[in-house]
């Protein structure tokens, strides 16, 4: 198991040692060191460490479903599912692994995000000031202690939505024996570019906002509770299936 968590930490680990030092660096040098006069380069530094904050939330969940894919797809990897490890502890490894490093990318971005922000002139752009913004975002949080919380819990549990969604496609390639890649990648585009946007415009948005004028915290915990059943019935048939590929050894 450590070797075998070793080895799928790697790509993670190198992601990230290259990219947060430049999103860190870029970040420092526009805010602090780089004089007003020279907008320009600070455009360039606050442009290079977004972009390197953008890896490292885009590359974790890349990284994930390449190495899953790869035990469904790739002959030589079948010998990991021949190890003494269970298929719950291997599906939970790789998970945890890509959620984890997905979590410590969003944070870095976050931080990148609102250091650069501060130095656009968001007043000709959006017509209200960085700090007005944030005493809005921090205003409509307090008026319910509860939000605070809730925001959080349902922003990792859309994170996890994600990675699983992505687990549970590389999974159903398991049921297309023909053509499995490019039906399984045609899948994903259909999901994510038409289907999702269609549900979440004409029925998720729309209930939570109808729920959300009678009541926001009660809003927030159906919109907890929905993802959560969700994210639950997708890791459920990931699980199914590696135990399934397991058996067919």
């Amino acid at each position: 198991m450590k070797a075998l968590f070793l080895r799928d930490a790697k790509p993670y680990f190198l992601l990230f040692v290259i990219a947060a030092p430049i999103a860190a660096v870029c970040t420092l040098l526009a805010f602090y060191a780089v004089p007003e006069t020279l907008s320009v380069l600070q455009i360039v530094l606050g442009s290079l460490a977004l972009l390197a904050g953008a890896a490292l939330v885009i590359g974790p969940p890349l990284i994930a479903a390449f190495r899953f894919w790869g035990i469904f797809s790739q002959p030589h990897r079948i010998y990991e599912l021949t190890l003494p490890v269970s298929c719950r502890a291997q599906l939970a490894m790789r998970f945890l692994l890509a959620f984890g490093f997905f979590v410590a990318g969003a944070v870095i971005l976050l931080a990148c995000t609102l250091a650069v922000v501060q130095l656009v002139d968001l007043v000709s752009l959006v017509g209200a000031s960085a700090e007005d913004i944030f005493s809005a975002v921090y205003g409509f949080l307090s008026s319910e202690p509860i939000l605070v919380p809730e925001v959080v819990l349902l922003l990792l549990l859309m994170a996890v939505f994600d990675l699983a969604f992505l687990f549970a496609v590389c999974a159903m390639g398991q049921y297309m024996p023909v053509s499995r890649g490019v039906t399984v990648i045609l899948l994903y585009f259909l999901m994510t570019i038409v289907v999702f946007p269609a549900l979440s415009n004409y029925l998720l948005l729309p209930v939570f906002l109808l729920i959300g004028n009678w009541s926001l915290p009660f809003a927030g915990l159906v919109g907890i509770l929905f993802y959560a059943l969700v994210d639950g019935l997708l890791l459920y048939f990931v699980y199914v299936t590696l135990s399934r590929r397991m058996n067919l050894r």
